[in-house]
């Protein structure tokens, strides 16, 4: 059945276009010091094995103090690690824009995080309601021990309405550790445990099995549980732009010599090489990874996110649109 689930969405992607309301749609978390266009290529091909799926990436509401595109959804303990704090609002910056996010372009029918996103994926289900989210993917997680008052609140709304959960770990993660991963784990009801021999503190890409699993499971919990409407604090949505008062003042078509847009429709809905180059925040990736290629128009990563994933010869910082 979830084969064929995923089947029947993919061609009926075909059919939808990109950030389409009938689409349904998977909140993302980067993880601690990345930022969105970062994650973006970072989950790529997660996203190609759930291509009926529209992928939203929201920003950390700390941003680190080194000059670059980096941010935190939890800020580091004022005494350091060894020093818990116990204020239960401590990360307030990142659930304000979580919600406003959620409001603006909800209903999400999932939650994904990575490393620290995805120990904040078990912190926002604590502060909304029950059946917010459809299901929930996490990537290296683990609880936030650093904050006491915020772990007291993720503790007292597990399992958060028994949302359908996924927890996926390397084996050979030496930053978080598989224990970690799987305290955080017991915070679901049943959740799907996924230990990957070989793997370790990434998010499965290429042709690793374990995608094809994760794409299974959020079909058959898609087929199950429709997406209901996202609840978050009422938030004024801004009014639709006025479809061109004066007619006679700017032509409906646009000049031959205009500059590069500031990304009206996002960079994943331009198509041509060329063209994605030439706009503003946007860069064309040529990424290959274990024999599979992808190609695409993507949001342009930051020094830092050029440095950690493409940096490792000229050619791969260049199929990632970096500059070496």
């Amino acid at each position: 059945m979830p084969r064929l689930l995923l089947l029947l969405l993919s061609v009926l992607a075909f059919f939808l276009p990109p950030s389409s309301s009938a689409r349904p749609k998977i909140l993302c978390l980067h993880g601690g010091g990345g930022n969105p266009s970062g994650f973006r290529a970072t989950i790529a091909s997660l996203a190609a094995a759930l291509p009926a799926f529209d992928f939203v990436f929201a920003r950390g509401g700390y941003p680190v103090a080194d000059g670059k595109e980096s941010y935190l959804w939890l800020p580091d303990p004022p005494g350091g690690k060894k020093e818990p704090t116990t204020d239960p609002a401590i990360s307030d910056a990142s659930v304000a824009r979580l919600d406003a996010l959620v409001a603006a372009e909800g209903p999400f029918f999932g939650i994904l995080g990575f490393s620290q996103g995805a120990a904040y994926v078990p912190v926002y289900l604590s502060r909304v309601a029950a059946g917010t989210f459809g299901v929930a993917i996490t990537f290296c997680g683990y609880l936030t021990t650093t904050h006491l008052g915020v772990l007291e609140k993720v503790m007292e709304e597990k399992p958060f309405g028994n949302v359908p959960a996924v927890v996926w770990m390397g084996k050979q993660d030496t930053v978080i550790s598989n224990d970690m991963t799987r305290a955080m784990a017991d915070t679901f009801a049943d959740p799907l445990v996924i230990v990957r021999k070989g793997e370790g503190h990434v998010v499965p890409y290429g042709n690793d099995p374990t995608l094809d699993e994760i794409a299974e499971f959020v079909m058959e919990a898609y087929a199950s549980r429709p997406p209901t409407p996202s609840k978050a604090p009422t938030v004024d949505k801004p009014t639709k732009k006025p479809t061109n008062k004066n007619p006679t003042n700017k032509p409906n078509k646009k000049p031959t010599n205009e500059k590069p847009t500031e990304k009206p429709v996002g960079c994943q809905k331009v198509f041509e090489k060329k063209t994605c180059n030439k706009t503003k925040g946007c860069s064309f990736y040529n990424i290959k990874d274990a024999g599979k290629k992808y190609k695409g128009c993507y949001d342009s990563m930051g020094a830092q996110e050029c440095k950690e994933y493409a940096g490792k010869n000229k050619k791969t910082c260049k199929s990632y649109g970096c500059k070496w």
